[in-house]
């Protein structure tokens, strides 16, 4: 029983590593997403900066 028990217990903290692995992966990806997309939206704006100069 006692042996059960701590096979129960490890199984459950090694799951529960591997949760939080993923979801610092996850994280860390939408970080890098969130980063881009932010890169990608100044870019945006200075490319209509650059146009509104040229027509004026």
């Amino acid at each position: 029983m006692k042996l059960g028990k701590r096979s129960v217990k490890h199984m459950g903290s090694s799951i529960l590593k591997n949760l939080d692995e993923q979801e610092f992966y996850c994280f860390s990806g939408l970080k890098q997403e969130l980063q881009r997309r932010k890169y990608h939206a100044e870019d945006l704006e200075g490319i209509s900066k650059s146009r509104k100069e040229d027509f004026t």
